[in-house]
């Protein structure tokens, strides 16, 4: 994706890439089509190519699994862990990047989402396209956010 993305600003705006790479700042060059293109982008792949990822454990849950044999690491009963896992439960907007369910789930079993089924490849699901684009607008606001303020630091 980054290296698509990189192609895609080359292509569009070749002066942004060249411009940052001599530390140049970028002289009433209009960005506005990069950034509607990165939006579309953002939203296509939240949205579209999120329902193709695997269902499949990652190295690190796996390795987990073959260690404990589940696919989370057993934490303790009392403490500050098991209160914070219980607020995440009670706030998590799209848990496991599907929707809320209002039944509850009985111990044991997967949880919204879970990889313990066999699931539907590709996961077409409206779930995971409002997680995936909930996610990728997210993250490019706090990217335009954190760039906003680095440029207001420089200017102070």
């Amino acid at each position: 994706m980054t290296a698509a993305f990189c192609a895609f600003v080359r292509k569009a705006r070749p002066e942004i890439l060249e411009s940052s790479a001599t530390a140049k700042p970028l002289a009433r060059v209009s960005i506005g089509k990069v950034l509607v293109g990165i939006a579309i982008a953002a939203l296509l792949t939240g949205g579209v190519l999120s329902w193709f990822a695997s269902t499949y454990p990652d190295g690190l849950e796996w390795s987990i699994k073959k260690i404990y044999g589940k696919s989370e690491i057993p934490g303790p009963s009392e403490g500050v862990i098991p209160l914070l896992e219980n607020v995440q439960e009670k706030t998590a907007i799209l848990p496991d990047y599907g929707f809320r369910s209002d039944e509850p789930t009985p111990p044991g079993e997967p949880s919204v989402g879970g990889a313990e089924e066999e699931e539907a490849w590709p996961a077409v699901s409206s779930g995971t396209t409002s997680a995936g684009i909930v996610g990728s607008v997210t993250t490019l606001a706090l990217a335009v956010l954190i760039g906003f303020i680095l440029k207001r630091g420089k200017k102070a």
